[in-house]
């Protein structure tokens, strides 16, 4: 079982993803893979039929982010429109804060660890030199935090409705980036069309 990968496990950003467990900052999580493997062998079942539940077991109940594979129970149950999109919010956000100085290649460098018998999340920056723990409590509250800052946004931007006069004088103001830039002439004024372009 040492450095197993499982393919098609879902991605915090969407989509699927490998598994690596191979990778140090998934060395927690591995154990216990390792240990539901045994516990499985040790039950009489085949080691085929073993790895099939354990494989089925990652895919099922955990997620990848960063590297990292972690159970999505960390983001269940916080009362958001999408659990799973603000608890990644708030990881990125500490993703940020291991890698204040940095630039893209170090906040994509980072990997994501987590430990399940502390719940805690080790945000890792091997270039920069940098690591920061982080408690799954601490992530859900970011999360959350996030969330209601998202949705005060909301509501104070949609909180005025406009009248039919403001719709028609934003329409009345010349569109330069788009198709609607050809009803007004004015683009076109003083233009020299060139024969060897145009």
């Amino acid at each position: 079982m040492l450095g197993f990968t499982i393919d098609s496990v879902p991605h915090a950003g969407g989509g699927k993803d490998w598994a690596d467990f191979g990778k140090p900052c998934n060395q927690f999580v591995a154990s216990d893979m390792r240990r539901l493997w045994t516990i499985a062998l040790d039950a009489g079942i085949d080691p085929e039929r073993a790895q099939s539940l354990v494989n089925d077991c990652v895919r099922d109940n955990y997620e990848t982010y960063h590297w990292g594979v972690f159970p999505r129970t960390a983001y269940a149950n916080m009362n958001t429109d999408s659990d799973g999109h603000y608890f990644r919010k708030a990881m990125d956000s500490f993703i940020y804060s291991t890698c204040t100085g940095g630039d893209t290649s170090d906040y994509e460098g980072t990997t994501i660890g987590y430990n399940p018998i502390t719940g805690v999340f080790t945000f890792t920056c091997n270039s920069l030199g940098r690591t920061k723990q982080i408690t799954t409590n601490q992530l859900r509250s970011k999360a959350r935090d996030i969330y209601k800052n998202d949705d005060a946004a909301a509501e104070s931007s949609s909180g005025v409705p406009l009248s039919a006069d403001d719709i028609n004088e934003q329409r009345s103001i010349p569109q330069w980036n788009n198709s609607d830039s050809y009803d007004d002439g004015s683009a076109w004024t003083g233009y020299e069309a060139d024969p060897y372009i145009d």
